[in-house]
């Protein structure tokens, strides 16, 4: 009986040991419950994705169920990936956006801190840096400028700021967008407001004010086209100044063909995207790279929804310049259309300058280097 006990004594030992290797080398691979005890990393927790518009370079960015931020592409002061790298600095954000020149995202705490590749005259790339002491409830980046609201007013800077400026007008603000070289707000009564220039530049010629039938409740704003949903999640989309019905000064919302009703919807620079209430996503507009994720490419522009391959449900969907990324209901993160620079995320080899690269389904992003 004594021996029978030694040898369980020892064989505890045995096992105590083996544990506490086991336990030293998950701590040094970040004993965060990304690895399992093979080794083999679990899928990242995704809370959002963002494809910037206006920008071929591509890049991507996505935000965890815990605040980490990670991107990858070509990354404004961070460098190429073609997979998903962490975010220097520690932060822990609330959400995060991306435009042509830099990335920004908002803290817990309700700062803007960006990450870009140059700002005033030039200096090296600017890894993440906070950028102004205001504190947001909201923030929207695009190409060239970032918006956010601070007591429901607007502020705005571009990526040669230093700071953010206060918007001129009196009007208070629930929401705001910002897209490719143009930004909209929506006002606390249900109006779109849209600008090409702000702040000192505002003039009257490049202001749009628009109304639907019933006050909106969202918008998204693109290069060739605004787009907002009702209270009663109808969609409607106009088009810009310059590119508009002079009769109508581009003040004219128009439904969106096919009597879709999105819960949310993302505006890139020729295209647009919404998600349905049965978590259905849908794409209209240009499709030359696959970013409709339909399996295929069109040679002309549709106005008509056509449904994203795959049969996925997403919570939320981001058109960017031509690739698109949305995250599923499962926080599961995928990217579709031009993957030229590594904008899909899905770690595959880089492609040789002949070869057109693109994803016509959506793909699963890759997990994060630790």
């Amino acid at each position: 009986m004594r021996r029978d006990l030694d040898r369980g004594i020892h064989r505890h030992k045995r096992v105590a040991t083996a544990l506490a290797a086991l336990a030293a080398i998950v701590a040094a691979c970040g004993g965060n419950g990304t690895t399992d005890p093979t080794g083999e990393e679990l899928p990242v927790s995704w809370a959002a994705v963002v494809s910037p518009p206006g920008s071929f370079e591509g890049y991507s960015c996505g935000l965890t169920e815990h605040g980490a931020a990670y991107c990858w592409g070509t990354i404004p002061g961070i460098g190429r990936s073609r997979r998903p790298i962490a975010v220097a600095g520690g932060y822990t954000f609330s959400s995060i956006g991306a435009g042509t020149f830099r990335a920004c995202g908002l803290t817990v705490q309700g700062r803007a801190v960006c990450w870009a590749q140059y700002t005033v005259n030039n200096p090296p790339p600017l890894p993440p840096t906070l950028v102004d002491t205001l504190e947001f409830s909201t923030l929207a980046v695009g190409s060239p400028y970032a918006c956010g609201l601070v007591e429901q007013r607007l502020y705005c800077h571009d990526h040669l700021s230093t700071s953010f400026w206060p918007h001129a007008d009196s009007v208070r603000f629930q929401a705001v967008a910002s897209g490719a070289g143009a930004m909209c707000a929506l006002s606390l009564d249900g109006v779109a407001w849209c600008w090409n220039a702000i702040g000192s530049d505002v003039r009257p010629d490049n202001e749009q004010v628009v109304r639907g039938p019933t006050p909106f409740r969202a918008l998204s704003v693109g290069r060739y086209q605004r787009c907002a949903i009702a209270v009663d999640d109808s969609t409607y989309c106009w088009a810009p100044p310059e590119d508009a019905d002079a009769a109508a000064g581009g003040r004219v919302s128009v439904p969106l063909a096919g009597g879709h009703r999105f819960r949310t919807i993302s505006v890139g620079t020729d295209y647009a995207c919404g998600v349905s209430a049965d978590a259905a996503a849908w794409c209209w507009g240009s499709n030359h790279y696959g970013q409709f994720g339909s399996g295929e490419v069109r040679p002309t522009a549709t106005g008509i929804p056509v449904a994203v391959s795959g049969g996925l449900r997403f919570s939320s969907i981001s058109a960017g310049w031509s690739t698109t990324c949305g995250v599923t209901i499962e926080h599961l993160a995928y990217c579709w259309g031009n993957a030229k620079s590594g904008q899909v995320g899905d770690a595959t080899p880089q492609q040789p300058p002949s070869v057109l690269d693109r994803r016509l389904v959506p793909t699963r992003v890759a997990n994060p280097l630790r």
